[in-house]
């Protein structure tokens, strides 16, 4: 990364690095949360979820275990994440997922069973599997959490509250306040109400996208502030043959307003896991995952550039942190996601192309055929 933006973070995972990939620390955990204007960092593991302060005093535990995302709520003093429970069903054991909005002390607000909507969950999806048989191989990281139950009949990935957006007047399910979740199983995206009780919208990755995107695998789904949705796909068969790509969609007509899918460099492949963040003048960071073999997990950081489709900026991160969710850039001291077109400018400065170029020395390349 420039020099310029030393004063920024990259999160992978509950560890921190400095623009040259430097560790600066790191949290016990999976997945973690540096609270914007805090110096909380709120980390879930496989027993349990905790509140750390920057100096790394533990201030708070809880027993819930958070997977996938733990992200910051609008009001700048609670978070979004997703839970399970396990039940009992003819002597098998079913995972399902949940929806929670906790305060900063990790005590609910607000919370969803998702176990009780299954029926309109699975409403665009009647052919599609009500179970999965779970393995370590769907938790990566996370085996605890797949040796708790035989079966999954719901697997959220991602959450967040809708800020304000350009469709919020003209498309109720789109106001602020609102929650988007989306599934790996079923292959749906939803909207929430505020209260968390009723699903409110629904977006299909077979039956509104696929006819336009030959896809499997949504990961993260987010509303922009234009009203489009945010997408980061697993498996887009249009794209290198199968590979990863990113993509805004209008919500309405289901169109891509663009798309990224890498025309040069190794190829951009995340098998699992994967998240998205937008940095202005048409430039994401992103990451992605892929088990290598025997449950080692490989994973890379990038910046890409829709509007050119060229990756800028690559680094390997397996040695940092496996099982990559969601990589941001942040602000070291208060925790704030940078300013959108930070990115960009810094780009121009001298060294970048130099340091780029010392990047992509160090990063090993992916090979064709995972």
């Amino acid at each position: 990364m420039p020099a310029a933006l030393d004063r920024y973070s990259l999160q992978l995972g509950c560890s921190l690095y400095d623009t040259r990939l430097k560790k600066r620390r790191s949290y016990p955990g999976w997945t973690c949360l540096f609270v914007p204007d805090t110096d909380l960092v709120i980390a879930s593991a496989h027993n349990g979820t905790s509140g750390w302060r920057r100096n790394g005093e533990l201030v708070w535990n809880q027993p819930m275990v958070l997977h996938h995302q733990i992200n910051p709520a609008r009001d700048g003093k609670s978070v979004l994440s997703l839970g399970y429970e396990v039940r009992t069903e003819a002597n098998v054991r079913v995972r399902t997922d949940t929806a929670v909005h906790l305060d900063l002390q990790g005590r609910v607000i607000k919370k969803i069973h998702f176990s009780e909507h299954t029926e309109k969950l699975f409403s665009l999806h009647q052919t599609h599997p009500r179970r999965r048989t779970l393995g370590a191989w769907n938790w990566g990281s996370a085996v605890p959490l797949a040796r708790q139950a035989d079966v999954e009949d719901t697997h959220a990935n991602s959450i967040y509250e809708i800020g304000p957006n350009a469709l919020e007047a003209s498309l109720p399910s789109f106001r602020r306040g609102n929650y988007i979740v989306n599934f790996y199983r079923p292959p749906i995206t939803v909207i929430l109400d505020e209260q968390m009780k009723e699903i409110l919208w629904t977006f299909s990755e077979v039956e509104d996208v696929g006819p336009q995107i030959s896809a499997s695998g949504f990961h993260d789904v987010q509303v922009s502030p234009n009203g489009n949705l945010l997408v980061y796909l697993n498996y887009d068969y249009g794209c290198q043959n199968g590979r990863s790509s990113l993509h805004e969609i209008n919500p309405l007509t289901r169109a891509r307003e663009w798309t990224f899918c890498p025309k040069s460099g190794p190829r951009f492949f995340g098998q699992a896991m994967g998240g998205l963040q937008l940095l202005g003048d048409g430039l994401v960071l992103t990451s992605q995952s892929r088990e290598i073999s025997n449950g080692h997990v490989e994973s890379h950081v990038i910046v890409g550039d829709s509007h050119t489709q060229e990756t800028v900026f690559r680094a390997e991160t397996s040695a940092l942190q496996p099982s990559v969710q969601q990589a941001r850039l942040i602000n070291d001291v208060n925790y704030r996601p940078i300013p959108a077109g930070m990115v960009r400018s810094a780009m121009k400065a001298a060294d970048w192309r130099r340091r780029l170029k010392k990047v992509y020395s160090r990063a090993r390349t992916v090979p064709a055929n995972p």
